[in-house]
């Protein structure tokens, strides 16, 4: 096999063989798309039912940590970080990751953080 063919971006795989030369690999025939053909856009992302307004969420399950999170948040008071990490079982970056990604963005709820007396920092969802 010469420098040149091995430098070909076709042959991926080198086989070395002594007694017979190696066949070129089958190619497939190119076809150009037909422009008179409507494109049909096919979307690989999970289809998954989210509120279509904003501010409404979808009913969760009860019994899910979806429930517990949504209901400790819906206290006057809100909830701790410390509290939702206990209701969990989550590490605090999972309880906030869950808080910006879920619960703000597909719930698409709004979100409010305040800081406590004791310098603790809670959240809760304003009432309407």
């Amino acid at each position: 096999m010469t420098a040149a063919a091995c430098r070909n971006k076709e042959n991926y795989t080198m086989t070395v063989s002594t007694s017979e030369p190696a066949e070129a690999p089958a190619q497939a025939p190119t076809t150009q798309p037909d422009p008179n053909k409507a494109r049909v856009r096919v979307s690989r992302k999970r289809s998954k039912t989210i509120a279509k307004k904003k501010g409404t969420a979808p009913a969760s399950q009860s019994g899910t940590k979806t429930a517990k999170i949504l209901h400790l948040l819906k206290r006057s008071g809100g909830a701790s970080l410390a509290e939702l990490m206990k209701a969990t079982g989550w590490q605090a970056h999972s309880v906030r990751g869950f808080l910006s990604g879920v619960v703000k963005g597909k719930m698409r709820l709004k979100l409010a953080s305040l800081k406590r007396d004791n310098g603790e920092r809670a959240y809760r969802m304003p009432s309407k």
